[in-house]
C-alpha cells in the first residue's frame, strides 16, 4: 500500500481543464449579463452627471460665433447677434441630454459636457453659430 491511497486510477483521470457545466461553481450566462448590466448604469449615470448647462451652451455659443469672424467690428456685430439669439432659445433638459430649440427647431444637442449641431432635412438652415453672424461680415 505504498502511496496507493493518493493515486487515482486511470479512469478517474480528468480529460480537460475546464470543468463540465453541472460541476461549475457560477453560470457565465449570468456573470456576462450582470457585467453588461452594470456597465450600462455608470453609462446612463456618466450621462446624467455630466449633462451640459444652458450657461454652458452660452459660452460655447459665444465662443464659436466670435472665433468665425476675423476682424474686430464683426467680431462685436456677432457678439450682439449671440445675445440676440441666446434669448430667443428653449432650453429642454431630457435628463441624459439636453436640446437647445430656435423657433420650435432643434438647432443642438448637448450629452456628455459636449454640443453637437443638428441639421435636419435638405432645405435646413445651418444650426452653426457662424450661421447666426454670417450677415455680420
Amino acid at each position: 500500500m505504498r502511496g496507493g491511497a493518493g493515486r487515482k486510477l486511470k479512469s478517474q483521470k480528468r480529460t480537460s481543464l475546464t470543468p463540465d457545466l453541472e460541476t461549475r461553481r457560477y453560470n457565465r450566462d449570468v456573470i456576462k449579463t450582470a457585467i453588461i448590466f452594470v456597465l450600462l448604469i455608470l453609462l446612463i449615470g456618466g450621462a446624467f452627471l455630466s449633462r451640459p448647462t444652458k450657461s454652458a451652451f452660452e459660452a460655447y455659443f459665444r465662443e464659436q460665433s466670435s472665433a468665425a469672424s476675423q476682424n474686430p467690428i464683426g467680431k462685436l456685430f456677432a457678439g450682439l447677434q449671440s445675445d440676440r439669439y441666446l434669448g430667443s432659445i428653449d432650453f429642454k433638459d431630457r435628463y441624459l441630454w439636453v436640446e437647445v430649440r430656435h423657433e420650435g427647431k432643434t438647432q443642438f444637442v448637448g450629452v456628455f459636457s459636449r454640443f453637437f449641431a443638428v441639421n435636419i432635412g435638405k432645405n435646413a438652415k445651418p444650426a452653426t453659430p457662424s450661421g447666426a453672424t454670417a450677415s455680420g461680415d
